[in-house]
């Protein structure tokens, strides 16, 4: 078993030279993007903007994305459709934690999920790219395109370990939330967990373009997992308002730096929307119910799920928020599959309405005390 610690800026660093006898570039900062394309409306065309923007990343712009490395009582008011049903003996802490009102991880490795297990609902991952023929995905993940310029392609498992990882907690069978969620890879950042802001704004614009059609449709809904993060940027944030407002719903990791998730991007886009029908952005929580020293807080922050030493593909041991979100949309996938009424438009509400309440020690006044919980049914 590999394990992954220490500060969530030095995850990336930790992997490559753990993997390829080397250490790995030092990360950067996300710089401003031009002032013009920060300024421009909602509705612009963000093609366009993207465009813009590789053509200055192509004059040395650094415009870099820092990518985050970081793991039954009757209810009258829904109506579930499945049973629940219970995979034992789980090595990922935070599956049992997301399906218990208490923690008893120390006495239960048991995680217990609705059987129709996120069957129906796409999962796209933007991400280092997904190995998607990976036995642990059974075939659900497919790849989808990528954005990723100047990136060397892709030779071997290795260069897209992250994506997969997060792939994984979402829906992989062995440490996934959603065991039956396809997953479609979005490539954006390179294996070294770089990217551009132009990379991320195309990978969007794409998914909202292809959410519908084949073979990425889904029967019940999309989801995009982003686990990025860099300084407020009017266009990333303002990109990710469209995909949401196309009723696809967006996962935000909310960052890994211990500052206010208000102050990076894309978490911030959050704050675009006053009411249920939003991007959600995900803290991190650790074994003992307590914020993960190095998770991101706030009022940007909607929901706080398992992501400091969680187990993932290749039995790695992984910490951050990037492995917190994942968590979100597995659950969001489970929600929907069970519930086919429901629609990505509620799924911010009954994430929050559903989460176990007051639990999570060392929250700030503003920073919703709210832990992921994995069904709809019981209380």
């Amino acid at each position: 078993m590999r394990n992954f610690t220490g500060s969530v800026s030095n995850i990336t660093s930790q992997i490559f030279a753990a993997n390829n006898g080397g250490n790995a570039p030092p990360v950067s900062d996300v710089t401003a993007l031009v002032a013009a394309a920060n300024s421009s409306s909602p509705n612009a065309p963000t093609g366009a903007i993207a465009a813009a923007l590789a053509r200055r990343d192509l004059r040395g712009g650094k415009n870099k994305v820092l990518h985050t490395i970081a793991a039954i009582i009757k209810d009258d008011l829904v109506k579930v459709s499945g049973s629940i049903v219970k995979q034992g003996n789980v090595s990922n802490w935070g599956l049992t934690r997301i399906s218990s009102r208490i923690n008893n991880i120390d006495t239960s490795t048991d995680y217990t999920y609705d059987s129709t297990g996120g069957k129906g609902v796409t999962i796209f991952v933007v991400d280092t790219g997904v190995e998607t023929n990976n036995p642990e995905f059974e075939g659900r993940a497919i790849p989808g395109r990528e954005f990723c310029t100047g990136c060397p392609p892709v030779k071997s498992a290795e260069d897209t370990l992250h994506g997969t990882a997060v792939a994984a907690i979402a829906a992989s069978k062995t440490y996934g939330v959603a065991k039956k969620a396809k997953i479609v890879s979005v490539r954006a950042m390179s294996g070294e967990g770089y990217g551009r802001w132009s990379d991320v704004i195309a990978a969007l614009q794409w998914i909202k373009a292809n959410a519908n059609r084949s073979p990425y449709r889904s029967s019940l809904g999309a989801i995009v997992n982003l686990s990025i993060e860099g300084p407020v940027n009017g266009v990333v944030n303002r990109m990710i308002a469209q995909v949401q407002r196309a009723g696809i719903q967006v996962v935000i990791a909310a960052g890994n730096n211990a500052e206010d998730a208000c102050i990076t991007s894309p978490a911030s886009a959050t704050a675009m929307f006053d009411g249920n029908n939003g991007p959600i952005s995900v803290a991190a929580s650790d074994a003992t119910d307590s914020m993960a020293y190095f998770t991101n807080f706030g009022s940007c922050v909607d929901v706080i799920a398992p992501g400091d030493s969680v187990t993932t593909i290749y039995d790695m041991v992984v910490s951050g928020t990037s492995f917190a979100a994942p968590a979100v949309a597995g659950t969001m996938a489970l929600y929907m599959s069970a519930n086919p009424w429901l629609g990505t438009p509620s799924m911010r509400a009954w994430i929050r309405y559903r989460a176990t309440k007051d639990l999570i020690q060392g929250t700030t006044s503003d920073t919703p005390n709210l832990l992921l919980y994995n069904t709809l049914q019981g209380k």
